[in-house]
Protein backbone atom coordinates (compact mmCIF):
# COMPACT_ATOMS: atom_id res chain seq x y z
CA UNK A 1 0.00 0.00 0.00
CA UNK A 2 3.33 1.99 0.51
CA UNK A 3 3.49 2.45 -3.46
CA UNK A 4 -0.27 3.78 -3.53
CA UNK A 5 0.62 6.67 -1.16
CA UNK A 6 3.58 7.86 -2.75
CA UNK A 7 2.13 8.27 -5.88
CA UNK A 8 -1.02 9.79 -4.11
CA UNK A 9 1.61 12.42 -2.43
CA UNK A 10 3.24 13.16 -5.79
CA UNK A 11 -0.64 13.91 -7.02
CA UNK A 12 1.11 16.02 -10.06
CA UNK A 13 4.39 15.47 -9.80
CA UNK A 14 5.61 14.95 -13.75
CA UNK A 15 8.94 15.42 -13.24
CA UNK A 16 11.36 12.86 -12.46
CA UNK A 17 11.26 9.01 -13.04
CA UNK A 18 8.98 6.48 -11.53
CA UNK A 19 10.77 2.87 -10.77
CA UNK A 20 8.60 0.23 -12.36
CA UNK A 21 7.55 -1.35 -9.08
CA UNK A 22 5.78 1.67 -7.99
CA UNK A 23 4.17 2.17 -11.56
CA UNK A 24 2.50 -1.74 -11.44
CA UNK A 25 1.75 -1.40 -7.30
CA UNK A 26 -0.08 1.46 -8.21
CA UNK A 27 -1.68 0.16 -11.48
CA UNK A 28 -2.74 -3.02 -8.99
CA UNK A 29 -4.06 -1.17 -6.22
CA UNK A 30 -5.71 1.45 -8.02
CA UNK A 31 -7.40 -1.85 -9.75
CA UNK A 32 -8.40 -3.10 -6.79
CA UNK A 33 -9.98 -0.37 -5.10
CA UNK A 34 -11.68 0.54 -8.82
CA UNK A 35 -13.23 -2.93 -8.51
CA UNK A 36 -14.18 -3.05 -4.85
CA UNK A 37 -16.26 0.55 -5.45
CA UNK A 38 -17.62 -0.88 -8.86
CA UNK A 39 -19.00 -3.94 -6.04
CA UNK A 40 -20.52 -1.09 -4.06
CA UNK A 41 -21.71 0.68 -6.07
CA UNK A 42 -23.63 -2.12 -8.07
CA UNK A 43 -24.71 -3.90 -4.38
CA UNK A 44 -25.60 -0.12 -3.03
CA UNK A 45 -27.82 0.41 -6.40
CA UNK A 46 -25.82 3.41 -7.29
CA UNK A 47 -24.78 2.15 -10.80
CA UNK A 48 -28.13 2.15 -12.33
CA UNK A 49 -27.16 0.81 -15.13
CA UNK A 50 -24.72 3.16 -16.25
CA UNK A 51 -20.76 1.39 -16.32
CA UNK A 52 -19.26 3.84 -13.90
CA UNK A 53 -21.24 3.89 -10.55
CA UNK A 54 -20.87 7.22 -8.35
CA UNK A 55 -18.35 5.91 -6.00
CA UNK A 56 -16.50 4.64 -8.93
CA UNK A 57 -16.59 8.29 -10.91
CA UNK A 58 -15.43 10.23 -7.80
CA UNK A 59 -12.66 7.79 -7.45
CA UNK A 60 -11.54 8.06 -11.30
CA UNK A 61 -11.42 11.06 -11.27
CA UNK A 62 -9.89 11.61 -7.63
CA UNK A 63 -7.01 9.65 -9.51
CA UNK A 64 -6.74 10.56 -12.75
CA UNK A 65 -4.08 13.56 -12.57
CA UNK A 66 -1.93 11.12 -10.60
CA UNK A 67 -2.32 8.07 -12.82
CA UNK A 68 -1.01 10.50 -15.46
CA UNK A 69 1.63 11.59 -13.33
CA UNK A 70 2.93 8.48 -12.42
CA UNK A 71 2.84 6.89 -16.45
CA UNK A 72 4.58 10.23 -17.49
CA UNK A 73 7.19 9.35 -14.97
CA UNK A 74 7.69 5.73 -15.32
CA UNK A 75 8.20 6.77 -19.47
CA UNK A 76 10.88 9.13 -18.18
CA UNK A 77 12.42 6.01 -16.62
CA UNK A 78 13.15 4.55 -19.60
CA UNK A 79 14.26 7.81 -21.17
CA UNK A 80 10.99 8.40 -22.93
CA UNK A 81 9.09 11.78 -23.37
CA UNK A 82 5.82 11.62 -21.63
CA UNK A 83 3.97 12.83 -24.54
CA UNK A 84 4.55 8.58 -25.44
CA UNK A 85 1.37 8.22 -23.75
CA UNK A 86 -0.74 9.83 -25.96
CA UNK A 87 0.57 6.20 -28.42
CA UNK A 88 -2.68 5.38 -26.36
CA UNK A 89 -4.82 6.30 -28.07
CA UNK A 90 -3.94 5.26 -31.13
CA UNK A 91 -6.30 2.17 -32.26
CA UNK A 92 -5.36 -1.75 -32.05
CA UNK A 93 -1.72 -1.16 -31.37
CA UNK A 94 -1.25 2.16 -29.54
CA UNK A 95 -2.36 0.77 -26.19
CA UNK A 96 0.21 -2.41 -27.16
CA UNK A 97 3.68 -0.18 -27.79
CA UNK A 98 2.26 1.92 -24.33
CA UNK A 99 2.61 -1.49 -22.89
CA UNK A 100 5.74 -2.71 -23.70
CA UNK A 101 7.43 0.94 -23.29
CA UNK A 102 5.59 0.76 -19.73
CA UNK A 103 6.57 -3.06 -18.69
CA UNK A 104 10.43 -2.13 -20.05
CA UNK A 105 13.16 -1.97 -17.41
CA UNK A 106 14.24 1.67 -16.58
CA UNK A 107 17.60 3.19 -18.13
CA UNK A 108 20.61 2.60 -15.78
CA UNK A 109 22.11 5.07 -14.00
CA UNK A 110 21.18 8.86 -14.37
CA UNK A 111 19.19 9.99 -17.62
CA UNK A 112 17.65 13.12 -18.73
CA UNK A 113 14.78 13.16 -16.42
CA UNK A 114 16.69 12.69 -13.20
CA UNK A 115 18.51 9.99 -10.73
CA UNK A 116 17.49 6.57 -11.08
CA UNK A 117 15.04 5.94 -8.88
CA UNK A 118 15.62 2.87 -7.43
CA UNK A 119 18.08 5.58 -5.62
CA UNK A 120 15.17 6.69 -3.44
CA UNK A 121 13.61 3.73 -2.45
CA UNK A 122 14.21 4.82 1.31
CA UNK A 123 12.37 7.92 1.03
CA UNK A 124 9.57 7.48 -1.71
CA UNK A 125 9.15 4.26 -3.91
CA UNK A 126 9.19 2.02 -0.98
CA UNK A 127 6.94 3.43 1.87
CA UNK A 128 10.12 2.09 4.76
CA UNK A 129 11.05 6.40 4.92
CA UNK A 130 14.85 7.21 5.13
CA UNK A 131 17.55 8.27 2.95
CA UNK A 132 18.50 8.52 -0.49
CA UNK A 133 21.23 5.67 0.68
CA UNK A 134 18.85 3.02 1.23
CA UNK A 135 16.43 1.35 3.56
CA UNK A 136 18.53 2.65 7.13
CA UNK A 137 20.75 0.74 9.50
CA UNK A 138 18.75 1.32 12.35
CA UNK A 139 17.18 -1.85 14.32
CA UNK A 140 13.99 -1.43 12.82
CA UNK A 141 15.71 -0.62 9.24
CA UNK A 142 13.45 2.05 8.74
CA UNK A 143 15.01 5.75 8.70
CA UNK A 144 19.06 6.25 9.53
CA UNK A 145 21.98 5.79 6.76
CA UNK A 146 24.10 2.21 7.24
CA UNK A 147 26.64 2.25 10.23
CA UNK A 148 30.03 2.81 8.83
CA UNK A 149 30.65 -0.09 9.54
CA UNK A 150 28.80 -1.75 6.54
CA UNK A 151 30.30 -2.18 3.41
CA UNK A 152 28.56 -0.12 0.61
CA UNK A 153 25.38 -1.33 -0.89
CA UNK A 154 24.96 -3.89 1.76
CA UNK A 155 21.82 -2.48 4.09
CA UNK A 156 19.79 -3.74 7.41
CA UNK A 157 16.71 -5.56 5.98
CA UNK A 158 13.57 -3.71 6.48
CA UNK A 159 11.74 -6.87 7.54
CA UNK A 160 13.35 -6.86 10.28
CA UNK A 161 14.76 -10.45 10.10
CA UNK A 162 18.09 -9.36 11.68
CA UNK A 163 19.39 -9.85 7.78
CA UNK A 164 21.62 -7.88 5.34
CA UNK A 165 20.41 -6.93 2.13
CA UNK A 166 22.27 -5.92 -0.86
CA UNK A 167 21.68 -3.11 -3.53
CA UNK A 168 23.37 -3.27 -7.10
CA UNK A 169 21.62 -0.15 -7.75
CA UNK A 170 18.73 -1.56 -9.74
CA UNK A 171 17.29 -4.07 -7.33
CA UNK A 172 17.74 -6.14 -4.23
CA UNK A 173 19.72 -9.48 -5.34
CA UNK A 174 19.90 -11.48 -2.00
CA UNK A 175 20.83 -11.32 1.80
CA UNK A 176 23.08 -12.46 4.68
CA UNK A 177 21.68 -14.29 7.39
CA UNK A 178 23.49 -13.61 10.87
CA UNK A 179 25.09 -16.75 9.70
CA UNK A 180 26.80 -15.35 7.08
CA UNK A 181 24.76 -17.79 4.44
CA UNK A 182 24.44 -16.10 1.23
CA UNK A 183 21.05 -16.69 -0.79
CA UNK A 184 19.40 -15.14 -3.60
CA UNK A 185 16.21 -13.53 -1.88
CA UNK A 186 15.13 -10.22 -3.74
CA UNK A 187 11.74 -8.67 -2.09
Amino acid sequence: MGWYVEVLKKYAVFNGRAHRREYWMFVLINFLISFGLGAVDNIAGLSSGRSYGVLGTLYGLAVFVPSLAVGVRRLHDTDRSGWWLLIGLVPLVGWLILLIFLATAGQRGDNRYGPVPAAELGGTASGFGGTASGFGGTASGFGAAPPASTPSGWFADPLGRHEMRYWDGRVWTGHVSDAGVASVDPL
